[in-house]
């Protein structure tokens, strides 16, 4: 499952790689990042899997020309459907740990979403709403 060639790229570059003699998949977001919540992957192809658990060994890098808002975002995309439209995701931001000295951030150290309705977008939409209410 390590090789490239069983993985399909959905907005990012895969590619073969060895750290510290170890052999790993590298995915790196293509292009510049826009906005929130694009779908951005690599989907494993030729697979089934349902309801279970998935164990993953991950590094995260801060890419230079990254924007403030995608500080090494790394997560998992599962129930992906075959036209790539929807798909839950589950992810870490490592740089909002507890070296982080914003609050905001620190508190945000790790998300699931549902794409494309339950994104960060919406739940920053509910939040601000909450918040007008009170």
């Amino acid at each position: 499952m390590i090789n490239r060639e069983n993985w399909k790229e959905n907005y990012t570059h895969i590619s073969n790689e060895v750290i510290d003699n170890e052999k790993v998949l590298r995915v790196v977001k293509s292009g510049k990042i826009n906005e929130y919540d694009e779908n951005t992957y690599a989907k494993l192809v030729d697979s089934s899997f349902h309801n279970g658990i998935i164990e993953v060994k991950m590094l995260s890098r801060l890419l230079k020309e990254a924007p403030d808002f995608a500080r090494g975002f790394i997560g998992i995309a599962y129930r992906i459907h075959e036209d790539d439209t929807k798909f839950e995701s589950f992810y870490v931001r490592p740089t909002n740990g507890r070296q982080c000295d914003d609050p905001v951030r620190k508190q945000h150290g790790c998300q699931y979403f549902s794409y494309p309705t339950y994104t960060f977008d919406y739940f920053l939409y509910c939040k601000m709403k909450l918040e007008l209410r009170n």
